[in-house]
């Protein structure tokens, strides 16, 4: 060592003497600390999580003394898809000297590569704990890619269902079986569950098996909160295949609680279901064959269809069905998928691909990926970027950005030494020349920039309504963008408007999140992330019903959505009176109310595969609703009104027009957003990775059956929808004149006195209605 570095190494190792006891002792006298943190849904390798979506962390903790509850908080922080960090907090439970708990939390990745900060803290303190983690390489799922959760057993050959679909004489490859298990998780215990609806917004079907006795342990009140969150993910559009074998009893009640209305079952050994066989496609191969299996025998619920039955004597029995719970929709399976019968069925595989066909998001048909191996278009990308599209807010050309950059480095390089030394003839002037340009330049740009942006807050907000007369219930989706003139932090909250939602019986949480397009574009969620671009985190409130201090640069916009549900009971937004088949079955009959504030216009009705043009239907007003020649066997289709997109005359001429001509307004994409299941109309071809939620495409384009029935079933139900629309006007006027069907919060959140909008906003409400039908009594006897 030489002897410049011997007083420096002396120097060192006199601090870590210093510091080394003192960081020992900070660890030891720290209450708590942070063991593990595991990201996602359990796979056969690792875990799974989707960027873009949220996804349950358990995070293990030691109390080195004993915890009180709600003493101590655990914060989760990670990176949103435009690298702004945002934090997910929740109380730490009570936990005794020296013992471990772990508690449930909830990331929403940005990116493929955001990694997580779990901190844990006293309530308004500072740090005591962190541990970073990021998902695996592998752990994240593509937009692309389907998830499956198996819940309480993994039924036999369910990678079946996500092979690809082979051609004619093609063998499954070993690579197609490798993607298949990518996509299926497995949980088998129910504290492993999420407690909150969201925690499954990655996942596309669940499968609940309840043999193994799932559904007892969800109905117990250990566990109830983690029954209620599964349902309530149902009811928001999720996609649930549950088994009713031996113990239906259990499945039964579960599904009542969720508002899915089951007959009480009892079971049976069956030895023969040919008509499920047949629904198969493998009639060949018996099930249950020998032993038989024990089938639940029960009638379905109003909103329902059977889509196989087993005809015992003078009776019919559902097997397999399909009925609607709020937006989302159940396939009701009367025997134990766990079960070693169903096992040794060599139909089981086939089984689960035509499930998958009836139950799974529907894949993009057509578009240059098809041809090239590159992804189509993703239709939520083209909505935000429609959404962030302002009126009166040009976008400057790059063009003219290279060259006001070219003049400036002209100004400041050539042209400045030139005049100090040709004209001026003094060169160590370049100390004021220099700033002053500086300074000129970029005065310049900010009122330049001022007058084509302005200096006016701006707000685009969609919404769109589900009204649910059969269950009295209210679902809202919104998603808006914000257009900030000047540097600031935004709280921001969203509430149902009373006069669609007049004081609900029930209210489940909202749900505010930022808005990211599931591509690979900037700020899109399926590339690698960057560096944070602000240091300081904004924060989710209770449970995400709002966002605070989320930062946004001057003269630049971010988008967000929000989701809601609420139960009305009687107080609907929209009624009917005595709707229903007349006695004739050829005619839809009755009278439409309305109780809104704004006029829907452009109002269609779908029933039975048909769908018909109405009248618009006014503020507050009403008119009878007799639909000619409508017979029950009709196998209409609603692609020509997927065709003729929302604000076009019969002409074809747009309502709006875009300010560039790349953006697609977001009106001409709503049919797809809608029904993008249906499979019609000229945006039928882009993905639909970040809306299947909202997808009610199945409801219109039927359901397939077999037997009497073999062609198209549909739910006894009618669908109305409509929409209202306003233009640009100031902020608060278009916030409160009702056509919005949600308050929107700048600044506060919703629980007091809301403060006034700045600005100007444009507002666009769409509306869909689902009316229950009468069923015909003889038909029901068949």
């Amino acid at each position: 060592m030489t002897a410049t570095r011997a007083p420096l190494a002396l120097v060192f190792a006199c601090l870590a003497a210093l510091t080394g006891p003192a960081t020992l002792r900070g660890e030891e006298n720290r209450p708590i600390e942070i063991e593990d943190i595991r990201i996602g849904f359990p796979a056969q390798d690792g875990r799974r999580c989707r960027p873009g979506s949220w996804c349950p962390v358990h995070v293990d903790l030691r109390a080195r003394g004993a915890l009180a509850a709600g003493e101590y908080e655990l914060a989760v922080e990670t990176a949103d898809s435009d690298d702004v960090l945002g934090q997910y907090v929740v109380s730490v439970p009570a936990v005794a000297a020296g013992n471990s708990s772990t508690v449930r939390t909830y990331y929403r990745p940005g990116n493929r590569t955001a990694s997580l900060k779990a901190i844990v803290r006293k309530k308004g303190a500072a740090t005591l704990h962190a541990l970073e983690k990021a998902p695996g390489f592998n752990e994240t799922l593509r937009p692309e890619e389907v998830l499956y959760l198996a819940i309480g057993g993994r039924p036999a050959r369910l990678r079946n269902a996500l092979v690809p679909a082979r051609k004619g004489g093609q063998e499954t490859g070993e690579q197609d079986e490798a993607l298949a298990e990518r996509g299926i998780v497995v949980v088998d215990k129910p504290d492993e569950l999420p407690d909150r609806w969201f925690g499954y917004a990655g996942v596309d079907v669940v499968v609940l098996s309840t043999g193994s006795g799932m559904a007892g342990r969800l109905l117990d009140s250990r566990w109830a909160v983690q029954g209620a969150a599964l349902g309530e993910w149902v009811r928001r559009g999720g996609r649930l295949v549950v088994d009713l074998g031996k113990n239906a009893r259990d499945a039964a009640e579960l599904l009542r609680r969720w508002e899915l209305q089951v007959g009480q079952p009892r079971v049976e050994r069956s030895r023969g279901l040919q008509e499920l066989q047949e629904w198969v496609g493998v009639s060949n191969d018996p099930f249950p064959g020998e032993q038989g299996a024990d089938v639940a025998r029960f009638r379905l619920a109003d909103a329902a269809v059977a889509l196989v039955s087993d005809r015992v004597g003078e009776e019919s029995w559902p097997v397999v069905s399909l009925a609607a719970c709020g937006l989302g929709r159940v396939l009701l399976v009367a025997f134990d998928l766990d079960a070693p019968t169903f096992a040794a069925w060599k139909g089981r595989g086939r089984f689960w691909e035509v499930v998958h066909a009836e139950l799974g998001p529907r894949q993009a048909t057509r578009g240059r990926g098809q041809e090239t191996g590159e992804r189509p278009e993703e239709l939520g990308t083209l909505l935000q970027r429609g959404l962030e599209n302002f009126d009166r807010v040009p976008a400057v050309s790059f063009g003219w950005v290279a060259f006001f950059m070219l003049l400036y480095i002209l100004l400041i390089g050539p042209l400045d030494y030139l005049f100090l030394k040709k004209v001026v003839k003094r060169l160590e002037l370049t100390w004021v020349s220099f700033p002053v340009v500086v300074l000129v330049a970029s005065l310049a740009a900010f009122w330049t920039a001022h007058g084509l942006k302005g200096g006016e807050l701006r707000i685009n907000k969609i919404d769109v309504v589900d009204i649910d007369l059969r269950a009295g219930e209210v679902q809202g989706t919104t998603w808006f963008a914000l257009f900030s003139p000047r540097v600031e932090c935004y709280t921001i909250g969203v509430e149902a408007a009373p006069t669609w939602v007049p004081r609900p019986a029930s209210d489940s949480s909202v749900m505010v999140t930022t808005l990211s397009p599931p591509d690979s574009s900037a700020g899109g969620i399926d590339r690698p992330g960057s560096q944070p671009v602000f240091r300081r985190p904004y924060v989710y409130a209770k449970d995400g019903a709002g966002l605070k201090n989320v930062a946004v640069p001057v003269w630049a916009s971010r988008s967000f959505t929000a989701t809601w549900r609420a139960g009305v009971g009687r107080n609907t937004p929209v009624a009917v009176e005595d709707f229903g088949l007349s006695r004739d079955g050829l005619r839809l009959v009755g009278r439409l109310q309305s109780r809104l504030p704004v006029a829907l216009r452009e109002v269609s009705l779908f029933y039975n595969g048909n769908w018909y043009a109405l009248e618009e239907l006014p503020a507050g007003g009403s008119y009878r609703v007799d639909v000619h020649d409508i017979p029950r066997t009709a196998q209409g289709s609603p692609v020509p009104w997927m065709n003729e997109l929302f604000g076009r005359s019969a002409r074809g001429t747009a309502e709006g027009r875009p300010r560039a001509a790349e953006v697609t307004p977001p009106m001409s994409l709503m049919k797809t957003v809608l029904f993008h299941g249906l499979e019609g109309g000229p945006y039928s071809h882009l993905a639909n990775s970040g809306l299947r939620l909202l997808d009610q495409g199945w409801r219109l384009r039927g359901l397939k059956g077999i037997g009497r029935i073999a062609s198209k079933q549909y739910l006894d139900e009618a669908i109305i929808v409509g929409r209202a629309v306003v233009p640009v006007g100031v902020a608060e006027v278009v916030d409160r004149n009702g056509i919005s069907a949600t308050h929107l919060w700048l600044g506060a959140l919703p629980g007091g006195e809301r403060p006034e909008l700045e600005g100007v906003m444009s507002q666009e409400t769409y509306v869909r209605i689902y009316v229950p039908i009468p069923r015909d009594p003889e038909e029901e006897k068949k």
